[in-house]
């Protein structure tokens, strides 16, 4: 009997550090996709494109219909912020104490990423969020400020080859995670974002919407 009680509890021990390590394996993993919408943040705010470039995978699916290259999408990251300065601005850009801050002659300072929804399926996430620019004139209150639009980022863990050696001089490869905590989450398809920046680059464009 004590035997059995002894077996018992030790499943059950083994059964709580399992959970405890899955927990703690999500945890890492949606810090590592965190840390890579921080870095499309400020790459926006900044127009910062090699900033961007780092949170990219190496092709990108926009809103389910077309893909390019991250190269492709850069630049056409870089036209929409070289046009920002057609923006209509509602508020004034804060104070930069730092004259030679990126921000201090960006045009997209006020893009934000709010309420990031992440859910991990596999060697996938889907971070279901809204993206804003406060300084954008407001279609909706009841939305809140700014310009809004809903979007759905799907990120990638990838996978890359590597070789093992099986005899003298040869190598075989097999397909394997490049990384299993997750640090090389990157981003594979978007939806809004895009449009949203484009939106908000000339005033016509605000009153077609």
């Amino acid at each position: 009997m004590q035997r059995r009680i002894f077996v018992l509890a030790f499943l059950i021990f083994l059964l709580v550090q399992s959970a405890k390590a899955q927990t703690f394996f999500h945890m890492t993993e949606e810090v590592s996709i965190q840390l890579r919408l921080d870095m499309l943040r400020k790459g926006i705010q900044q127009e910062d494109t090699a900033k961007v470039l780092m949170a990219l995978a190496p092709n990108v699916t926009i809103s389910g219909k077309s893909t390019d290259t991250r190269a492709v999408l850069v630049r056409e990251l870089q036209t929409m912020f070289d046009q920002g300065s057609e923006r209509e601005m509602l508020l004034p850009k804060p104070n930069i104490p730092r004259s030679d801050s990126r921000l201090s002659s960006s045009h997209f300072w006020d893009f934000d990423i709010l309420d990031p929804k992440i859910e991990i399926r596999g060697d996938s996430a889907i971070v279901d969020c809204e993206l804003v620019l406060w300084a954008g004139p407001t279609s909706n209150l009841s939305r809140g400020r700014g310009v809004r639009v809903t979007e759905r980022f799907v990120f990638v863990s990838p996978r890359v080859e590597k070789s093992f050696p099986t005899g003298a001089g040869q190598f075989q490869t097999f397909d394997t995670k490049s990384n299993p905590s997750g640090t090389d989450w990157q981003l594979a398809e978007l939806s809004g974002l895009l449009d949203l920046l484009e939106m908000c680059t000339t005033t016509v464009k605000y009153s077609e919407k």
